[in-house]
């Protein structure tokens, strides 16, 4: 029934358009390349959207290495950070 709906089909009166074999094929086949494309579109906005979010600077935090300075954004990281930074000073 979502489907239906989604390739822009009326599911009141499937059935009746389906008894022409060879126009319920052609239906079928155009609403369903639109409504890939339409899929595609979306698809495409939502990861412009995330990729845009991603980009964004972000604030600096308080969680920084004394040693190197680098931001951690999270006390496990930075004390995961912190363990590795001490043994290795490079």
């Amino acid at each position: 029934m979502r489907d239906l709906k989604r390739c822009r089909i009326d599911p009141s009166s499937w059935e009746t358009q389906a008894a022409d074999r060879q126009g319920w094929r052609l239906a079928v086949g155009q609403a369903v390349s639109c409504a890939e494309v339409e899929r595609r579109d979306g698809d495409s906005q939502r990861r412009f959207r995330r990729k845009q979010r991603a980009t964004q600077q972000r604030q600096p935090s308080a969680l920084t290495c004394d040693d190197c300075g680098l931001d951690c954004h999270s006390g496990n990281g930075l004390h995961s950070h912190s363990r590795r930074c001490r043994r290795d000073p490079t």
